[in-house]
């Protein structure tokens, strides 16, 4: 079996299971390989997955053209999603174990769009129905009406390309959701893209709660910016080198505090990533039409305009304090 193709992906971050493996099924690495894609709608949307949730979402979608209508269900195999998780335990036992992990996906399917400014809409949808687990070794997951319009024909322009494999890789929910972001506010055509956020943007992108546990404010008032650092965006950006698709460029470390003139009061966070879309690193359905070529020059997936131009400003100057009254600023 030739695997030339899927030479790029790191083996050494994948599950045991695969490097214990004498030949790798193609099926596992298309998977691995794959792409897949949302409605900008659902990109933007509040969600509640774990990231196993999100990792079985991926896997469900990768098995879609999203150029074509959803269908209602989707199968999946229950041991490359368990290579996904990571579980190394024999059929009865990783099988209880997934159960366990994605049980609760149509609960937490769903999801509260958000307005132009990043604000919650008050409007909410469910895009999972059901989830089955056949005794052939098969999960099948059910969408529902409205969840198969986020997903299937969707029109240039108006979706997100995301890799398979580099959400397969999150260890956390929020590492797939600033990974969903940064998505958002690429364009690809952009050889780098940069973005600051504050604390404000993060606790919307997070749904952190105002205050109290996972608040990260401290007793006496003011944002904990170092607690929030070491147990929140350090292993973010853990997850985030190790994607395919997404590369963080920034020399010297994952983020750049951006400070204010006196150099005292962080106002934010600066990130800056490259995207890589090259046709031929991924298993992207074969559609010209749907393809961006250029003569003598490699082929990149085509996804429209992804990032949205009134949404990029550049940072105003004001002083934003330490607490909650953080936006975006954009470099």
């Amino acid at each position: 079996m030739n695997t030339d193709a899927y030479d790029f992906i790191d083996e050494t971050i994948l599950p045991e299971t695969y490097k214990a493996q004498n030949s790798i099924r193609i099926p596992d690495f298309k998977v691995w390989n794959g792409i897949f894609a949302v409605s900008k709608d659902f990109a933007k949307a509040a969600k509640h997955f774990t990231v196993c949730e999100m990792k079985a979402l991926a896997y469900a979608l990768t098995e879609v053209d999203f150029r074509k209508p959803m269908p209602d269900a989707v199968v999946l195999d229950k041991k490359l999603l368990a290579n996904a998780f990571g579980i190394k335990t024999k059929s009865g036992n990783r099988t209880n174990i997934i159960k366990k992990k994605i049980a609760k996906i149509a609960t937490h399917s769903e999801i509260e769009y958000r307005d132009n400014e990043w604000n919650l809409s008050g409007e909410k949808t469910t895009i999972i129905d059901t989830v089955e687990f056949s005794p052939v070794e098969k999960i099948i997951i059910s969408f529902t009406e409205d969840g198969r319009k986020l997903f299937g024909n969707l029109q240039a322009g108006n979706y997100l390309i995301m890799s398979t494999g580099d959400i397969f890789r999150m260890r956390n929910i929020n590492s797939a959701i600033l990974y969903e972001y940064f998505r958002y506010m690429s364009f690809n055509t952009a050889e780098v893209n940069s973005i600051g956020i504050g604390i404000k943007r993060f606790k919307t992108l997070f749904s952190m709660p105002q205050d109290g546990p996972g608040s990260y404010m401290r007793k006496k008032g003011g944002f904990d910016r170092s607690n929030f650092e070491k147990k929140v965006l350090e292993p973010i950006c853990d997850d985030l080198k190790k994607c395919q698709m997404i590369k963080l460029t920034l020399d010297g470390g994952n983020y750049l505090k951006e400070r204010d003139t006196s150099g005292m009061r962080v106002k934010g966070y600066k990130f800056q990533w490259s995207i890589e879309m090259k046709k031929e690193k991924w298993n992207f359905p074969e559609e010209k039409s749907e393809l961006t070529e250029a003569s003598g020059k490699e082929t990149e997936l085509s996804e429209g305009s992804v990032g949205d131009p009134e949404e990029i400003k550049e940072f105003s100057g004001e002083e934003i304090e330490d607490k909650e009254d953080e936006n975006d600023y954009f470099i």
